[in-house]
């Protein structure tokens, strides 16, 4: 059906898709950390990078890799974008 308001509704989307940007951007950062720890370290990459290898995942398991969420008034049907 049609938004009861337009005008939010398309604020909320834009609002929606900066929040996916920040997520998008954020792993991209984290995932240069890992890049560049395993690059550093070399050989001795799976005892020095734990830290960085837990930050990076620990963001990427997240729904939708950590993005900001409303209040779903159905949250089962929020499966992601």
């Amino acid at each position: 059906g049609r938004a009861q308001d337009p005008v939010q509704y398309i604020l909320a989307a834009e609002q929606r898709a900066r929040e996916r940007q920040i997520a998008y951007e954020t792993v991209r950062l984290l995932r240069q950390d890992v890049i560049e720890c395993y690059r550093k370290e070399g050989v001795n990459h799976y005892d020095n990078c734990v830290a960085v290898n837990k930050r990076y995942y620990d963001v990427v398991v997240k729904n939708d890799v950590g993005q900001v969420q409303p209040p779903w008034a159905n949250p089962a049907k929020n499966v992601g974008f």
